[in-house]
């Protein structure tokens, strides 16, 4: 009988620290294209930027984790670093493999990529990697990812007007996808890049049933242990960012939500909407510092403690993809940050309902 008291003391005790460990963990996910391109865009980094950001990142106190690493922590509640930050590559342009590669290496920073089969396919004719090179990838230690099969607008389906032509057309991008890397790489691909970042409920409930574990937006927001493991955070970085502006944004404290309208990943027709959001353990923060962003700041608002709720009128200027951002600070005058996406469009086909 003792022995098990003894142990119900233990679990007890375990289980306690465990719980009060988690939630302090903050991660953050880079979002990286290329390094050194010949050619002229935001989203190529040099190859002195992005060891600059890395070590910038390691000065400030950030270890550098794994897509497994983060898949444990969200699924089994395993240890991870309480500041922990996951670089990533989109598209597979060649310069992951000739530039980043050497670099991340040498500094002994683990970092994933995630690729489309039909950029793959091209491979070096349009500055691509070829299957060679994300094999080769692959036994460096690199995390082999799915960005779909060929980066459409998942949220914008052209030429389709049948539910099921829209569900061959999501299974080919979620699924078939999927099936191509593993076909070539040889093992398990278990985490998905939404291209664009555009998501609705659809392409939500899709990926999910794909039989990936994570998958990651661009909606410049970090993650704790309350992120959705679907909708996972990931920020942008690009060529004008300096290694503090990347720790900054690498520190913002994310901020999540009892409840918001529009609804996470929903359609809407109505081009005034009143915005609302209540934020989970709202006590943390300043809630009078709270500003709403539709792309650009739209104000303040208004808050109603009665409700402990936000509110803020806004007009919808264009049928769009909108990413609803809230910036604030918590009590103790850290910048924090929570975001929601919902798409306006007058006519909603019955397919995408």
């Amino acid at each position: 009988m003792r022995a098990f008291i003894y142990l119900l003391l233990i679990v007890f005790v375990s289980s306690t620290m465990f719980a009060e460990r988690i939630p302090d963990a903050h991660i953050s996910v880079l979002c990286y294209h290329h390094v050194d391109l010949n050619s002229k865009t935001p989203y190529s980094v040099t190859s002195e930027q992005l060891i600059a950001q890395v070590s910038a990142l390691n000065q400030a106190g950030f270890k550098f984790v794994t897509l497994k690493q983060i898949d444990d922590f969200m699924y089994f509640g395993k240890d991870i670093p309480s500041k922990s930050v996951a670089i990533t590559f989109d598209d597979g342009n060649l310069t992951v493999l000739t530039k980043a590669l050497p670099i991340l290496k040498k500094m002994g920073v683990p970092f994933a990529l995630f690729v489309y089969p039909s950029s793959i396919s091209v491979g070096h004719k349009k500055q691509f990697m070829d299957w060679d090179d994300v094999r080769l990838l692959q036994k460096e230690g690199v995390t082999i990812g799915s960005h779909s099969f060929y980066h459409p607008y998942l949220t914008r389906p052209s030429g389709i007007k049948t539910a099921q032509k829209y569900n061959e057309w999501l299974e080919t991008e979620c699924v078939k996808s999927k099936q191509t890397i593993e076909s070539q790489i040889g093992v398990s691909v278990n985490y998905f890049a939404i291209p664009f970042g555009l998501y609705d409920k659809n392409v939500y409930a899709k990926v999910k049933k794909s039989g990936y574990r994570l998958s990651f937006n661009i909606n410049g927001m970090n993650n704790s242990i309350h992120a959705d493991p679907y909708f996972y955070n990931r920020v942008m970085v690009v060529n004008t960012d300096t290694p503090k502006t990347v720790v900054s944004k690498a520190s913002v404290k994310p901020v999540y939500f009892d409840y918001t309208y529009p609804l996470k990943l929903a359609r809407i027709t109505s081009q005034n909407i009143l915005v609302k959001y209540k934020i989970f353990n709202a006590g943390d923060y300043d809630l009078t510092t709270a500003k709403l962003h539709l792309g650009n700041p739209v104000g303040k608002g208004y808050y109603s403690e009665k409700e402990a709720m936000n509110y803020q009128k806004v007009y919808l200027g264009t049928e769009a993809f909108y990413q609803s951002s809230v910036t604030l600070k918590d009590k103790a005058g850290h910048s924090c940050m929570g975001n929601w996406s919902f798409t306006y469009q007058k006519n909603i086909p019955d397919y995408l309902q």
